[in-house]
């Protein structure tokens, strides 16, 4: 990690030399105290200090790309975040608040980041198992066993996602998943210190599987939704998603307005959704974002998204690179702790 330049006045110099020395011992403290909760000290080659957390699950819909948008819009202070659409949970990530709700009607979702935040040491240790025994026969072996304990659950849904066709995670009418295996010479199964900086990330998190309509925000917070999207893909849950729900989320978004909630929404451009946010205080903006899941490199062509808040700016510009795309390394002050972002 580089060093931080100091200013030349020394007033400024000294200033920023402690806070920095004091963020830094700060940040070892709480890698011990997670060490210690994660029941198994961590491997001397790991280093989630120098690791930003970032998404460890590839997902349909992510939103690592739309991320300077994102940022752009969300409000520089709030008392807690709410992500009831969880996913891949890349905003979360990256904004990394003190406290945070997080959910999603997914319940293999919602078990595998709560593993991921209490068991991560387990969890990588069955997740060496599936890296030394993957194969076609174990892929769909897998693929047919549900085990019913968490921590076996969590395994098996990463194994799937960083070996099947495109990381698509998708359950039939069942509830079954049924993608086919994919074709990656060398599937990166085990990522030990993402893992381990996502867990770490977590530890101020409530994470809990159900509706979205049974969020409970408070004025102040800041609620971010990402259903999925009308017209889109959307066997995340067996039930789908579908109009009417589309219309109790614009609904419930008017009344989180309404107890002085701050809203922020993504969704597909459509003309349904721009009906539903037409009327009230919401602002609603066209931008295009990369898909980062079809069935061809080449078919991944930007596509129209409308973000929707109920703050009428002026937003600050989307800086570029952003925090998943280059290199960044310094002091987030909002939330006191440094980030190392790789390439």
């Amino acid at each position: 990690m580089k060093h931080f330049k100091v200013e030349k006045t020394k007033k400024f110099a000294k200033t920023k030399v402690k806070f920095v020395t004091c963020v830094h011992e700060s940040t070892k403290r709480k890698e011990k105290d997670f060490a210690r909760r994660a029941g198994s000290p961590m491997e001397p080659t790991s280093n989630p200090f120098g690791m930003m957390a970032r998404p460890f699950l590839k997902w349909a819909g992510g939103k690592r790309r739309l991320l300077p948008e994102l940022l752009a819009r969300a409000p520089k202070h709030f008392v807690r975040y709410h992500e009831p659409f969880l996913g891949g949970g890349a905003l979360f990530f990256a904004l990394r608040p003190e406290r945070a709700s997080l959910a999603d009607a997914g319940e293999e979702l919602v078990n595998t980041f709560q593993v991921v935040q209490s068991q991560v040491e387990p969890l990588l240790s069955l997740l060496r198992l599936h890296q030394s025994n993957h194969s076609p026969s174990h892929f769909y072996a897998t693929r047919g066993e549900k085990s019913a304990a968490p921590l076996q659950q969590a395994a098996r849904m990463i194994y799937l996602n960083k070996t099947c066709f495109n990381g698509l995670f998708r359950l039939n009418a069942a509830g079954q998943f049924n993608v086919a295996m994919g074709q990656q010479p060398s599937p990166e199964i085990v990522q030990a210190d993402r893992l381990r900086a996502c867990a770490q990330a977590l530890q101020g998190a409530e994470i809990a599987c159900q509706d979205f309509r049974l969020l409970r925000a408070q004025k102040g917070d800041f609620v971010y939704f990402d259903p999925p999207y009308d017209g889109g893909y959307t066997g995340y849950t067996p039930q789908g998603f579908t109009s009417e729900d589309q219309a109790d989320l614009a609904a419930l978004a008017l009344k989180l307005h309404g107890e002085g909630v701050q809203v922020l929404l993504s969704n597909a451009d459509t003309p349904y959704v721009r009906s539903l946010y037409r009327e009230g205080p919401f602002r609603v903006e066209q931008v295009r974002a990369p898909r980062s899941i079809s069935c061809c490199g080449s078919g991944r062509k930007p596509a129209k998204e409308i973000l929707i808040t109920n703050t009428q700016g002026p937003f600050q510009k989307p800086q570029a690179p952003t925090l998943f795309d280059g290199v960044k390394e310094g002091v987030n002050e909002k939330h006191q702790n440094f980030y190392h972002v790789k390439v």
